[in-house]
């Protein structure tokens, strides 16, 4: 890539991770998702395919809103592998190309062992604010009449538990302890990435 159009993607890539979650779930809600004249139903039926209920879908309302929460996060994950793709020395491609080595060799052996590091502080920082979901889940499930986390259940999280526990029901000794239990789960997965990190080593 031209390096006069690196701050360009990279601007690109990173626009949607600072643009309010507020701001992005209403769009996707109304703009994407909409089951009436929603982009993605006009879509299925200019290809003559049925339209779809998306966050009214009880099997769609999750891939819906995982869909959403890549799009937004994933230029996050872009900007930190860039940069660490941009601290592998070139001198170890131009060895590598000189011994003959593929591209597919110079991925395998010298991209991906330089890139654990940032693979790895990816997957623990994308674990932890995925498992934070509080955001879309409030306001794209949201609707009249109807308590968020719906289709009945079906895109429940604990977040949205704790937060109707302790500003609903005002149960905050149980909000807490929810809080808590988010905390050790969070913990567990972390040790367990970097304990899998550390074997492969």
């Amino acid at each position: 890539m031209s390096p006069r159009f690196q701050g360009f993607f990279r601007t690109t890539y990173f626009l949607p991770v600072i643009t309010s979650g507020v701001a992005v779930s209403l769009l996707w809600k109304y703009a994407f998702y909409n089951t009436n004249n929603g982009i993605f139903n006009v879509v299925l039926e200019f290809f003559g395919l049925p339209p779809q209920m998306w966050l009214l879908d009880e099997n769609q309302v999750l891939p819906c809103i995982i869909l959403m929460t890549v799009w937004k996060e994933i230029g996050y994950a872009i900007i930190i592998f860039i940069a660490g793709l941009n601290e592998i020395p070139g001198e170890l491609f131009e060895a590598a190309t000189i011994d003959g080595g593929s591209r597919f060799q110079c991925f395998r052996y010298i991209i991906i062992p330089r890139i654990k590091p940032t693979t790895m502080l990816v997957a623990v920082t994308g674990m932890i604010n995925f498992l934070q979901v509080f955001n879309q889940v409030m306001l794209m499930t949201s609707t009249a009449g109807k308590s968020p986390g719906g289709p009945g259940t079906s895109s429940y999280t604990m977040m949205l538990l704790i937060y109707e526990k302790g500003f609903q029901d005002f149960n905050f000794g149980r909000a807490s302890a929810i809080g808590y239990a988010l905390v050790l789960i969070i913990l567990v997965f972390t040790l367990i990435q970097f304990r899998l990190n550390a074997a492969e080593d």
